[in-house]
């Protein structure tokens, strides 16, 4: 498994064994101390006061395992194991010391030999005669030839058109991270031939083009067409099952002026525009002149896959206040120039398990009060209910939790 791997199963753990017949408080506290040291180790950015947090995570994990071993979970191939002497557990004292002296352990990650190993190695070793003795010099082979046929290519494209060879780049790639050197330069001078290049797309920019927030550390896109150009309150409340859009909308708008008269738009008479998702992209945590790729949010009525529609969670930023609260999208309106957005199922939390829960709360919110996007996980509890299905675990379940690892950067909430 890849470093990416294990972070996915880090992301989910602590709300998937919440609720479990042997999960005491103590031991789900527990599990959640050893993941936040372990995403606090894999930090690009360190200080003392963000290495103090982790040895004391550490250290907390240290008091509390013994849960662990009252609920039997620490096994071996032979059955039930009554210790930790695991020497790699052990090394996670080594850590503090290490981080101050070498810098960042993230830079000793496995995951690029690991992907290497799959598009050097692997892929092209199904293209050879698979002999013991002449496959390497083959996958050799392959590798220079295509090498080869993708610098031909570069070169036929631009003296056909009759473009300079010379690479100039755009200030604005600085800011990028992922990006492929040829399929930028290839979209900046000749957009239309991209698709003679098959490589990773460009990270775009939409801090210069898109809707910002008010802090401009989040930057919004969405589509000039919307995917319903023009629905009345009845019929949008009937295509996406929410009986209730309409008292919200009002709700807001009367909030927003303060009671103060406004528009003659009304429920009964006005009509709204309506789309099933927008791009979502963020500035990195720890570097702030570095973009990050873009998320997708989604928001789509309720249909034959989907009989509750398909709908994105994310975190959302109380206006005046630092309060921070998490909300499943259910609607991404526009109203004149109004980029809305409607939402239900806000959280409480619960913060001895960096946890939160929902409570049932609907409502409308502007566009930019959205911060970043999270997943959601139910809380199966001590037995799953095999009616449950990805398409309606987030409305058939009494509970649902979310982590705050459940974001897919680190979490902001865990730094000093």
């Amino acid at each position: 498994m890849t470093c990416r791997e294990h972070r996915d199963i880090e992301r989910t753990m602590i709300t998937t064994i919440a609720g479990a017949t042997n999960a005491t408080p103590d031991f789900v506290h527990t599990i959640r101390v050893l993941i936040e040291f372990i995403y606090q180790a894999q930090s690009p950015v360190h200080t003392d006061s963000s290495i103090n947090a982790m040895v004391e995570s550490l250290r907390e994990f240290h008091r509390l395992k013994q849960a662990i071993l009252d609920a039997g979970a620490q096994r071996g191939k032979s059955g039930t194991i009554d210790n930790f002497l695991i020497p790699k557990m052990e090394l996670f004292h080594s850590f503090a010391g290490s981080i101050r002296d070498l810098g960042s352990l993230i830079q000793f990650t496995a995951d690029v030999s690991e992907r290497l190993l799959i598009t050097c190695c692997k892929f092209p070793f199904t293209r050879t005669s698979r002999q013991a003795k002449s496959f390497t010099l083959q996958v050799v082979r392959i590798l220079n030839r295509d090498e080869t046929m993708q610098h031909f290519n570069l070169y036929t494209l631009l003296q056909s058109h009759g473009t300079p060879l010379l690479n100039a780049i755009a200030t604005e790639d600085d800011l990028v991270v992922d990006t492929d050197p040829t399929l930028a330069w290839i979209s900046r001078i000749l957009p239309g031939q991209q698709h003679r290049f098959h490589n990773p797309r460009p990270v775009r920019n939409h801090f210069l083009t898109g809707i910002l927030s008010a802090e401009a550390t989040t930057a919004f896109h969405v589509t000039v067409s919307p995917d319903r150009k023009s629905l009345t309150i009845l019929n949008l409340q009937y295509n996406y099952a929410l009986p209730d859009f309409g008292a919200a909308v009002i709700e807001y708008i009367q909030n927003s002026s303060q009671g103060a008269p406004t528009t003659s738009w009304t429920c009964q008479g006005g009509s709204v525009r309506t789309w099933n998702k927008f791009r979502l992209q963020l500035l990195s945590t720890f570097q702030s002149r570095v973009i990050m790729p873009s998320q997708i949010v989604q928001a789509f009525p309720p249909s034959e896959a989907f009989p509750f529609g398909n709908c994105d969670a994310v975190l959302v930023r109380s206006d005046g206040s630092d309060d921070v609260h998490i909300a499943q999208a259910a609607l991404y309106p526009a109203i004149f120039k109004m980029h809305l957005f409607y939402t239900f199922n806000i959280f409480k939390s619960r913060p001895h398990l960096l946890m939160h829960q929902v409570l049932a709360c609907t409502g409308v919110i502007p566009l930019t009060a959205v911060t970043c996007a999270i997943e959601l996980i139910p809380v199966f509890g001590s037995k799953l209910d095999r009616t449950i299905t990805a398409a309606n675990s987030m409305e058939l379940k009494v509970l649902t939790s979310a982590s705050e690892f459940s974001t897919n950067r680190v979490s902001p909430l865990l730094e000093p």
